[in-house]
């Protein structure tokens, strides 16, 4: 039987308790490590385990603090007209900032929040809950949507937007997507700003060529001159745990402009264009590769071939050239299939950023939101 909650929050927004969300997955060493290290008692705070993709310690939790959630959500609701009248279905992780913010978002617009209670994603439950609450917004990541376009699913009428964040969706996606009637919207944020920071225009809706992002009113941005974002918001964490095997750091940022580790392009009217992370930057050959973009025309390439197993694309050392692309497909080895996707691939990149190797592993690692985690091998 599925199981829906209405509008039960997990945090209350008005008072001044102090929240803990981690991964229900988290080890017992890590959850330990929280209870022997005292969480600075803050009031009103939200403290939240981010998703990011490093590997350099065991977990990290941001500090958060609930004004800034609702600073955030203001944002968001006044980008996307969210009113009292919408219903949201929220099949995000609920310790995640992705659905914590939905929550947020109801406490300022008055919305209805319909929390969908199965412990995985099923697109038909999926589509049946819009269709019983008439459900007109709601918010997946790329590896839901593949489900969509996967199995051919025509948008409920009901529904007036789609969100996607939480990854690059794929062009191919996208327009698959739309041509079902999906009211794709989508959207670039991170966990340090309580989630979204641009995101595209209900004008854009059902656009054929790739909405732009657009800066939300909380978000000041500039640039370096290595393209790296800096953020200034009501929004920002204001203070980081990071807990490795042996030690516990306590950091916040430096100043009121945030530097991201990810590197866009600012563009007249608010539009930001995401170029990749700092670490998925390489030089190969004395050219520099960014492998977050090559990432992204190999998932062009897996969903337009019909590619039924992940994959995904790694660096690694070597001696001559200084990195090598490698291709990591997940499942039972088949040599032809992985050589048929080389092929591919290589034909349309340049040498140096070409794929040297295949590796079958039996799980590529990824976070709770689908995210392909840097130590990707399972």
């Amino acid at each position: 039987m599925v199981r829906y909650h209405l509008n039960h929050k997990m945090v209350d927004w008005e008072d001044d308790g102090t929240y803990i969300f981690t991964n229900p997955k988290l080890g017992k060493a890590d959850q330990q490590l929280i209870k022997v290290n005292k969480i600075p008692p803050v009031k009103g705070t939200v403290w939240v385990g981010s998703s990011g993709t490093t590997a350099e310690h065991s977990f990290k939790l941001l500090g958060l603090k609930k004004s800034a959630f609702l600073a955030s959500a203001e944002a968001v609701c006044e980008h996307l007209h969210v009113t009292e009248s919408d219903v949201w279905l929220n099949v995000l992780p609920r310790f995640h900032v992705g659905g914590l913010s939905i929550e947020a978002r109801s406490h300022v617009s008055g919305c209805l929040v319909v929390q969908h209670k199965e412990p995985h994603f099923d697109i038909k439950l999926f589509c049946k809950a819009i269709e019983q609450f008439k459900v007109t917004m709601t918010s997946l990541v790329p590896t839901q949507v593949y489900e969509i376009v996967k199995n051919n699913v025509i948008a409920p009428k009901t529904l007036r937007v789609l969100l996607v964040g939480g990854g690059h969706l794929s062009d191919y996606l996208y327009q698959q997507a739309i041509s079902l009637g999906w009211p794709v919207v989508l959207t670039y944020g991170m966990t340090e700003l309580c989630s979204q920071i641009a995101t595209s225009r209900l004008e854009d809706i059902f656009k054929p060529e790739r909405p732009k992002a657009y800066l939300l009113n909380h978000i000041e941005a500039k640039t370096d001159d290595k393209d790296y974002l800096y953020i200034k918001s009501k929004a920002l964490f204001f203070k980081k745990i990071i807990f490795k095997k042996e030690t516990v750091e306590l950091s916040g940022p430096e100043s009121d402009w945030y530097k991201t580790n990810d590197m866009v392009h600012l563009e007249k009217d608010d539009v930001l264009k995401f170029i990749g992370r700092g670490s998925s930057m390489y030089k190969i050959s004395g050219e520099l590769v960014n492998l977050a973009q090559l990432n992204r025309l190999l998932s062009n390439i897996l969903h337009e071939e019909g590619f039924t197993s992940s994959a995904s694309l790694k660096t690694s050392p070597h001696l001559k050239y200084g990195h090598q692309v490698n291709l990591v497909v997940e499942g039972v080895e088949n040599l032809s299939a992985g050589q048929k996707l080389k092929e591919k691939f290589n034909s349309q990149v340049a040498k140096f950023e070409a794929i040297k190797n295949i590796y079958f592993v039996k799980k590529i690692n990824t976070n709770a939101m689908g995210k392909v985690l840097e130590d990707i091998w399972g």
